[in-house]
């Protein structure tokens, strides 16, 4: 997570004070329901990506970058850019923007050292280093390259490999929590119905923890979605078996709760009317008119990530495929940025774990053999990655 040095105020970037001050008007607020959905940091996401590349590029090469030579036509030096140094420059102007976008997240190892040695060098948002003329080419030329050469040395050290672990450790354990979870429901219930929600607050009334006044912390929300779960509970008059959660933030949208419920198997009307009051519960009784929610059965068809509707897998085991891809949605983003909460406190959780043996069953899935974390093959595999998590005996803890 990048961090400000003791005592600097707050400080947004312009593009970021645009986002900021034009986010009502995106949202469309009708009401007390959004009619358009923003989707926010998706350049961000794409640069963190390639400076992830890039550096695992820097690491890997031991090409010099960034060169001298005299122009006759201005009778000076200045500085010459390989097509890599080029590629490096242009990644030294998008680290602001992404820092301004994720305000209060982590990210990945390879960024976060990218982005610390140019900091520490003074290398960010400086205008013009592609081309440099007179006695400053050589300094700024040493520069660039030394960055090189501390970034290149901290991603070959033995000890960064366990930080690449670490980092990744994170959205698998989620991955197979979530697989585990409702194959464990799957097998304690023939049939269940898995209903998404979208929880957020009102863009005119969010304050971001990086802005004096702000008027909605961690702290407050976590109570907002317990509250919530508890209504949810009594709105499904014990015919709730589970929930699924998950924590984001954005500029744009502020913090964001994506909501699952696994359920007995429910009539239409009886569900429609179920969501309708745990709707106006979020909207009205726990954020006090300060909420909105959106839910997900309205985007059935076009809905990233799947997981909504009746789930009965001894019958229709495709229907996993639906399962994987909401897993995959609700964890993959954490590995290009993930929030970094007060205390450690996490961003993703569950229910009780029903005390389910897998170990002494086939899978409702139909996989065999234990199975680990899931690998990108994994992930993009059909059919479906499944857990199989119980065939070892073990059990989840409690989240």
């Amino acid at each position: 997570m990048h961090k400000k040095s003791e005592g600097e105020p707050p400080s947004f970037s312009d593009e970021a004070a645009l986002a900021m001050s034009e986010r009502a008007a995106a949202y469309q607020i009708q009401g007390n329901q959004p009619i358009a959905y923003v989707k926010d940091g998706l350049i961000q996401v794409e640069q963190i990506r390639e400076i992830v590349a890039l550096t695992r590029d820097i690491a890997r090469s031991n090409r010099r970058s960034f060169l001298l030579r005299f122009s006759a036509q201005t009778g000076y030096v200045q500085n010459e850019l390989t097509a890599f140094g080029a590629r490096i420059v242009a990644a030294l102007y998008t680290v602001s923007p992404v820092l301004a976008q994720y305000p209060i997240h982590r990210f990945p190892p390879y960024f976060e050292i990218f982005e610390r040695h140019a900091s520490s060098l003074a290398l960010l948002d400086v205008p013009g280093l592609d081309l440099v003329i007179g006695p400053e080419a050589i300094a700024w030329t040493d520069r660039l390259n030394q960055f090189v050469i501390n970034v290149r040395r901290e991603a070959l050290a033995p000890q960064f490999k366990a930080r690449l672990k670490n980092f990744a450790r994170g959205p698998n354990d989620a991955y197979v929590q979530i697989m585990a979870y409702v194959e464990a429901h799957a097998a304690q219930n023939k049939a269940l119905t898995l209903t998404r929600m979208d929880l957020g607050y009102l863009p005119v009334e969010l304050r971001w923890p990086s802005i004096p006044g702000q008027s909605i912390g961690h702290a407050q929300i976590t109570e907002h979605r317990q509250k919530f779960v508890k209504l949810a509970s009594e709105a499904f008059g014990g015919a709730l078996v589970g929930h699924i959660w998950k924590l984001d933030f954005s500029l744009e949208k502020g913090y964001q709760w994506h909501m699952v419920f696994l359920s007995q198997v429910l009539h239409p009307q009886d569900l429609r009317a179920i969501l309708a009051k745990m709707g106006n519960d979020w909207n009205n009784v726990v954020t006090h008119g300060l909420g909105f929610h959106v839910d997900c059965r309205a985007f059935i068809d076009t809905y990233k990530g799947g997981g909504i509707g009746n789930f009965e897998p001894s019958r229709y085991p495709q229907q996993w495929e639906g399962i994987r891809k909401m897993a995959i949605y609700l964890t993959e983003p954490d590995n290009e940025v993930r929030l970094a909460l007060p205390n450690n406190a996490r961003a993703f959780g569950k229910g009780t774990m029903p005390q389910v043996n897998l170990s002494e069953q086939a899978s409702t899935c139909g996989a065999t053999g234990p199975c680990t974390a899931p690998t990108a093959r994994d992930m993009s595999a059909s059919p479906p990655w499944c857990s199989g998590f119980y065939r070892t005996g073990r059990r989840l803890p409690r989240s």
